[in-house]
């Protein structure tokens, strides 16, 4: 196999969860909910029992047993007020988060938020960090 074609399975696999997703917005959006974040949906004016109803309704997505095989979790959160809602504050950049703490990611680092290309690279890669020539690079990398 040429090293420069990707075989077209995977690129077929991408394409039936893109149409997944696709259909999983229009049934959300249909019943009130508006996307707050890539997988992370919000409708104000409905009870539990609605938000439980649209989370089975879409196991309807055609063909039919495609959203079932492909889910990894869904869940409904009920926030009485949107105080309690800490996700601004804790954000990197946020009331409670304002400096690094540690290596981060270039690329999830705001501008606001001080930060300097390390000196060096630790002996050690951040958890869960595979790694790669990328993760190798200090470019990559702010503390």
């Amino acid at each position: 196999m040429d090293a420069h074609r990707v075989p077209l399975i995977p690129v077929m696999i991408y394409e039936v969860i893109a149409a997944t997703y696709c259909e999983l917005a229009v049934q959300l959006e249909d019943a009130g909910f508006e996307r707050l974040q890539y997988s992370d949906w919000v409708c104000d004016n409905i009870d539990t029992v609605g938000a439980y109803w649209t989370m089975l309704s879409l196991m309807g997505i055609c063909p039919p047993g495609k959203f079932q095989s492909m889910v990894k979790s869904v869940k409904i959160h009920y926030i009485s007020n949107w105080e309690f809602n800490a996700t601004q504050g804790i954000q990197l950049g946020g009331g409670y988060s304002h400096m690094l703490q540690g290596m981060t990611p270039v690329g999830l680092v705001p501008p606001e938020v001080p930060a300097a290309v390390p000196l060096h690279m630790p002996q050690r890669l951040p958890q869960f960090t595979k790694q790669s020539e990328e993760a190798m690079n200090m470019n990559n990398w702010r503390v």
